[in-house]
């Protein structure tokens, strides 16, 4: 069956920003230099197709790729067909991705990315709470202040399913995640090497009233 794949930000940004709907499955391939943010608050899947799709950001652009708010969202990568975000070639200076709806990230590797703020993967404090699930990813080498990878804040549930997390830095708590008040974060057969945080959890940070569990 013949598909439309998208192989760029300007065309994946018309079809996705401000969007409320049910958007369907949107194949993508290929390197995209992120010029924008796109913020969704729909239902749709993100399809890696080919060897893969890797979002970078383009020289001199500083903000979110993503802004998500949404009823239901897959970023869907595979194997050999992963979804990347790279922070390689230019400095970050706030979150990669702030998520406040129910999204699921799969086969998706988050490398080198740099926040200023929080965390390369953002969960705003919410009394709503978001829920985010991250299923065989990888996270290397980002920095961030709370969570070198990923904070998640009040009320929000997150869970990492066959995850890995590498040589993450924060510069403050939780080397590679941070687990706020009020939240729940759930690890299921993870592994963690290297990470750092400048005074409490190398690893996971976890405040006294949040939740963490562990398993393998």
């Amino acid at each position: 069956t013949l598909k439309w794949v998208i192989t760029d930000w300007t065309t994946l940004s018309a079809k996705l920003n401000n969007q409320k709907g049910d958007v369907g499955n949107i194949y993508v391939s290929g390197e995209f230099d992120v010029t924008s943010t796109i913020s969704f608050s729909g239902t749709a899947n993100i399809i890696s197709t080919g060897t893969g799709v890797t979002f970078s950001r383009k020289k001199g652009y500083a903000s979110d790729f993503f802004s998500l708010y949404s009823g239901s969202l897959t970023f869907k990568g595979s194997e050999s067909a992963p979804i990347v975000f790279d922070g390689t070639f230019e400095t970050q200076t706030s979150n990669l991705i702030t998520n406040g709806g129910t999204t699921t990230f799969e086969y998706c590797s988050f490398k080198n990315n740099s926040s200023s703020t929080f965390a390369s993967v953002y969960l705003p404090d919410s009394n709503l709470g978001s829920k985010t699930t991250f299923k065989s990813c990888t996270f290397t080498g980002n920095t961030g202040s709370n969570g070198g990878a990923v904070y998640a804040g009040t009320k929000d549930t997150v869970s990492f399913e066959n995850c890995t997390f590498e040589r993450n830095t924060a510069s403050d708590c939780g080397g590679a995640v941070y687990i706020k008040a009020e939240a729940i974060g759930t690890f299921s057969n993870c592994t963690f090497k290297s990470n750092t945080a400048s005074h409490y959890g190398g690893a996971v940070y976890i405040e006294s009233t949040g939740t963490g569990s562990f398993s393998d």
